[in-house]
């Protein structure tokens, strides 16, 4: 008796456990059939269900909520690509997107809300277009384990247009280990900060977080910007120990086109590895973020910005601001050197060590002989380019070269001294692919240099 009652209430929740599977059939606001009617239900039944799509037609196929739909409080994997014509994308980190969505969910209509808010935890959404939505396209909020993947939001859904979204693309709210895009190819998202950010992680609660092969700025080419308001990624209010970008392959980001820094690190203990910050998919053209490449703020401790590991390198260029500002406490005197990684793990100097003089000190004395001064041009340019290098005195050695985003030297353009006074060298640019260069003069009394774009 005690084994058979044993063997009903095992089977009993088994039962209640059961994956379902919930089949959306119709872009009706609500009802039999409708993305909010399998919400719903996912909710009320327990265990981890499945909302797919199936809906008559070619697509693409917009769903127009006239209210918020109901939050995820059950896990389920909501997956867009079961509608028929859907193909995840199959191209590489190093390359735009060749997705293919035929599900829209657009929020023009569904009043002060989030797209999907999602607080169940152990929840994926992928293969949807999310946009127009006031608040976020996606929130997470309670509960952590949640994959995001393989969808656009807040672009339309061909990822040519970036079309409203009132805050982030992705919003995750104190909870920890989610994980936004990923490493295979049909993990890769594209994310466009309409008004606000394209990821963001907040409060003490985000950690172990990773953001991993995304578009986030660009369309889904990889080459242009869909108009992002603010940063591309930023991390606040003390989330700490996550990873942008990483050095798996296919971790890597491009963190581009956005309106104003790429990555704001307000957190501690974070790393931003292998990402494109400032570039177009390819890393080799300009596609600039219109402030600073990466903000490290003042109550961001404790950051890495990549690595010994080859892999954890991050190309960094073309952007509006500077490439990295750390904004962290120095001493009246501290030293600074700016170093550059190959792809083999060879570390060099990439500029000469710069005296730091806080606002309200002495400034750092000038370089022996009155000054070094580096200007390109023209700036885009083609085949023929001039670096001028203005000394106010004469240096008894000068090297003036050109570098690629990877800091392999690709052109020499002077080796010996310089007398005082400007200096017009021609750096024949014919053989070189377009694409983001650094030009860079070591003297004995210091050293400089410009970012240089040459254009096809």
């Amino acid at each position: 008796m005690l084994r058979l009652l044993t063997a009903t209430l095992l089977l009993a929740a088994s039962a209640a456990d059961a994956q379902t599977t919930f089949t959306v059939t119709n872009t009706n606001n609500g009802g039999l059939g409708s993305l909010r009617q399998a919400l719903l239900e996912a909710n009320a039944a327990a265990g981890a269900d499945t909302i797919a799509f199936d809906i008559p037609g070619p697509g693409p196929h917009k769903i127009r909520p006239l209210s918020a739909l109901p939050t995820i409080t059950d896990p389920v994997t909501i997956d867009g690509y079961t509608q028929p014509g859907a193909i995840p994308n199959t191209n590489p980190f190093g390359q735009g997107l060749n997705t293919v969505l035929r599900v829209e969910v657009d929020g023009s209509r569904a009043g002060f809300t989030s797209g999907l808010l999602i607080a169940a935890g152990e929840s994926t959404v992928r293969g949807l277009a999310i946009n127009r939505f006031s608040v976020q396209a996606i929130e997470i909020v309670q509960r952590g384990g949640n994959v995001v993947e393989g969808c656009f939001l807040n672009t339309n859904v061909a990822g040519t247009d970036g079309v409203g979204g009132g805050f982030s693309a992705v919003y995750v709210d104190n909870v920890p280990d989610n994980r936004i895009g990923g490493t295979t190819p049909a993990a890769r998202n594209l994310l466009v900060g309409r008004s606000f950010h394209g990821v963001e992680l907040a409060d003490f609660g985000a950690t172990g977080n990773r953001v991993e092969g995304n578009l986030i700025g660009t369309d889904a080419t990889g080459t242009a910007s869909l108009g992002a308001t603010f940063f591309g990624i930023q991390v606040i209010d003390g989330a700490n120990d996550n990873v942008i970008g990483g050095t798996e392959p296919g971790a890597g980001n491009v963190i581009s086109g956005n309106g104003s820094y790429g990555v704001r690190l307000r957190g501690a203990s974070n790393r931003v590895e292998g990402n494109y910050i400032g570039t177009d998919a390819t890393g080799t053209a300009p596609l600039p973020n219109l402030s600073d490449g990466i903000r490290i703020d003042s109550e961001g401790t404790g950051n890495v910005v990549g690595g010994t590991d080859p892999a954890a390198r991050n190309v960094i260029a073309a952007n509006a601001g500077d490439g990295l500002v750390p904004d962290v406490p120095v001493a009246d005197g501290d030293r600074i050197v700016a170093t550059a990684t190959d792809a083999d793990g060879n570390t060099s100097e990439f500029s000469a060590a710069v005296a730091v003089a806080l606002p309200g000190t002495a400034a750092a004395p000038a370089p022996a002989g009155g000054g070094l001064r580096l200007t390109a041009a023209p700036n885009p340019g083609a085949d023929a380019l001039t670096a001028t290098v203005t000394v106010g005195a004469a240096v008894r050695s000068a090297r003036v070269a050109a570098y690629d985003a990877l800091g392999r030297e690709v052109a020499q353009l002077h080796d010996g001294p310089l007398a005082a006074g400007a200096h017009a060298l021609a750096l024949d640019a014919a053989a070189l692919p377009a694409g983001v260069y650094v030009v860079q003069v070591v003297t004995e009394a210091g050293a400089t240099s410009r970012t240089l774009t040459i254009a096809r």
